[in-house]
């Protein structure tokens, strides 16, 4: 059985912050936190949906993307995150980078994950992503 020592609010325990300082693995290499990663997705995919609710929002006009699908995307992402308790920060015990720091594998294929998503996000936010629309076609009156 694992004994947990009390944390404090700011994340470290009552002898001072955990020995394994947050976003490191074992080999030394710093890595970003989880919870940081999670964040920048959550804001992006927040951005994006702002950017699809607009009026003149050529993927959602020509029915390329459905913004109802993208929001309850969305809101998959945040209940996820809130159950796997992957905003709260690095060093408090009980999050997700907590979690995983004794996990290296698992750990690299939940940031890998992230970094999927987030390069995914940002490519939706180029503004040359949906293609132009089509010329208006004036008929000819005879």
């Amino acid at each position: 059985m694992r004994l947990s020592r009390p944390i404090s609010m700011d994340g470290t325990g009552e002898d001072g912050p955990d020995p394994t300082p947050a976003g490191e693995v074992s080999d030394g290499k710093q890595v970003e936190p989880v919870s940081q990663l999670f964040l920048g997705c959550l804001d992006r995919y927040h951005d994006l949906y702002l950017v699809l609710g607009e009026e003149s929002c050529r993927v959602v006009k020509l029915n390329q993307v459905s913004l109802k699908k993208t929001g309850d995307e969305y809101s998959r992402l945040q209940l996820w995150g809130i159950q796997n308790m992957a905003a709260l920060p690095a060093q408090v015990r009980g999050s997700l980078d907590d979690t995983l720091r004794h996990d290296e594998t698992l750990r690299t294929n939940v940031t890998e994950m992230f970094q999927q998503l987030k390069d995914q996000l940002d490519r939706g936010m180029e503004p040359d992503f949906a293609p132009p629309l089509p010329p208006v076609q004036l008929l000819a009156r005879s």
